[in-house]
């Protein structure tokens, strides 16, 4: 009954599309295929924790709506919004498991993070590029990955899929020694804490599970605008 009710008052969200503000609920997952859903509607902040006692990095499924105003970020810094007071660092990884880019700590004061589009890090950051970080799509969904100083997803043979010690302050692509094919885990444990990612130019996505639940709203609605249309 809690799985419905969470899934009708999601719906209630999207037909309303005023959602800005996402918090984890339970564990957000470590990878494109156990990410959280992000709601519906404009994206502002996600909130959340990593534990440190066996939850160690948590992963969301966002949606580029406009690829020269993306962001995301820990750093105060760089937007008021963001909360985070241990080192901290994003990813943002495509729907295939292909890392586009990450960054472990943004230029300037702080241990915090800050990744947007390759076009875009030298100028908003003065920081650099490093392993040619990928670009992003608009209207592409994709997954957002917080972790902890100095944790890394690992591919199948053990090796880090992004070498994000090379360059602390750099947005960073993938590690050419990768085969890029994510392994199942994490190399480290790293830092933990509570957290608020804020961003710019995104917008949640449903849980699978939501979506279905508007399909089949959606399909009893059609039905009864049919015997609505048969009685007359």
């Amino acid at each position: 009954m809690k799985v419905l009710l969470a899934g009708v008052a999601t719906v209630g969200l999207l037909a309303a599309g005023a959602q800005a503000d996402w918090i984890e609920s339970g564990d957000a997952g470590d990878w494109v295929d156990s990410a959280q859903g992000t709601g519906a509607g404009a994206l502002n902040t996600i909130s959340g924790a990593t534990d440190g006692a066996g939850d160690w990095v948590d992963a969301y499924t966002i949606k580029v709506t406009d690829v020269a105003a993306f962001y995301a970020t820990t750093n105060v810094n760089y937007d008021p919004a963001a909360i985070s007071t241990w080192d901290t660092r994003l990813w943002l990884v495509d729907q295939a498991g292909n890392i586009v880019f990450a960054n472990d700590d943004a230029p300037g004061p702080g241990l915090q993070s800050y990744i947007s589009d390759s076009s875009t890090y030298v100028a908003n950051t003065g920081g650099v590029l490093f392993n040619n970080p990928g670009s992003i799509v608009a209207g592409e969904t994709y997954t957002l990955i917080i972790s902890g100083f100095a944790n890394d997803p690992v591919d199948t043979g053990g090796v880090e899929m992004t070498n994000l010690n090379s360059d602390f302050d750099a947005l960073q692509g993938p590690n050419p020694a990768s085969n890029g094919i994510y392994g199942g885990s994490w190399q480290d444990t790293g830092s933990s804490g509570e957290y608020t990612i804020a961003l710019a130019g995104a917008m949640g996505v449903p849980a699978p599970g939501v979506l279905a639940l508007l399909g089949l709203a959606g399909l009893a609605g059609t039905r009864r605008r049919r015997r609505s249309e048969e009685r007359r």
